[in-house]
């Protein structure tokens, strides 16, 4: 599938849920303008990453920021290799971006601490980067439907059909603490590492839900968490009462066009990466082997500090 026609997939995509779709090519990008359901406007920038130079990755995400800071809402970034290899989810979360999907509330769900095997499972259909090595594991559970309009009825039961009673609909991890003393008390510290809910379900206070039993259950001091500025502007956790504290850097990674998977590449191995061969962009995807390079565009930190230290 060359780059057009991965233009294509993402495009009907949308407008086969009846969504109107923009196309611009500001600065040599690719930028769609999606107008959906309930007035919801949403904007997407689709990479097709082919360099086989890293310092050339590294210009295109420049670029692709550049554009991002430059527009009034920000877009999301929807890139080859995750859309190739998580294609459902892909789809199910840019329709939901654009107001297509299901909603529950949190009210109605009840949080549990589940395990980790469990947690990566779930992670590993919802979540862009899957699961990943912690020490907490909470599950969201559906526990009733109530409240719904006459008009809202009809939906509630297509919602209850897809996730009922006892459905895992939403998991976050938490990291172990990290510790430090300062004066005379030790500062407990930790990281929310993941969260998400199914791709096609907006869970209205379904994150707080969360974070509110993790505090309940282990009282920290402080969480700190990232927000993937691909995917968000950080506004969620600013809702939370998170303050902003700074910026994680953009990782680079070499992308298997063959199997769609990605690897980071160390700071050390990219400044000794010279240019490899790659077949013409008409050719890359004829079975051989070929690689290329993408440089995300990083994350937003953000703390939330719960005691005085």
């Amino acid at each position: 599938m060359k780059l057009w026609s991965f233009i294509d997939e993402v495009c009907l995509t949308l407008s086969g849920h009846g969504i109107k779709v923009n196309m611009s090519r500001p600065d040599g990008l690719v930028l769609l303008s999606a107008e959906g359901a309930g007035g919801h406007n949403a904007g997407f920038i689709l990479a097709d990453p082919m360099s086989a130079d890293p310092s050339a990755a590294i210009e295109e995400s420049v670029r692709i920021d550049h554009l991002c800071k430059g527009l009034d809402n920000r877009p999301m970034i929807i890139v080859r290799d995750l859309w190739e290899r998580e294609k459902e989810m892909m789809q199910a979360r840019i329709l939901a971006h654009c107001g297509i999907c299901r909603r529950i509330f949190a009210r109605n769900c009840e949080v549990r601490r589940i395990g980790r095997p469990e947690a990566n499972s779930f992670l590993g259909k919802s979540h862009s980067y899957g699961g990943a090595s912690c020490r907490y594991c909470y599950g969201l559970y559906v526990r009733r439907y109530t409240g719904s309009s006459a008009e809202e009825a009809q939906d509630t039961v297509k919602t209850r059909s897809l996730y009922p009673e006892g459905a895992l609909v939403a998991v976050a991890e938490f990291s172990n603490a990290r510790k430090w003393v300062k004066g005379d008390k030790t500062i407990r510290s930790y990281e929310w590492i993941r969260y998400a809910s199914m791709p096609d379900l907006r869970i209205s206070g379904g994150m707080g839900k969360i974070l509110q039993k993790f505090i309940e259950d282990i009282r920290p001091d402080d969480i700190m968490s990232y927000a993937d500025m691909e995917w968000s502007d950080g506004s969620v956790y600013r809702q939370l009462g998170f303050t902003e504290e700074g910026t994680k850097s953009p990782v680079l990674f070499r992308i298997d066009r063959n199997s769609w998977t990605r690897t980071p590449v160390s700071r050390e191995e990219c400044h000794n990466l010279a240019p490899m061969a790659l077949p013409a962009p008409d050719t890359l995807d004829s079975g051989l082997p070929a690689f290329s390079y993408y440089r995300n565009l990083g994350s937003l930190k953000f703390r939330l500090k719960l005691t005085s230290w």
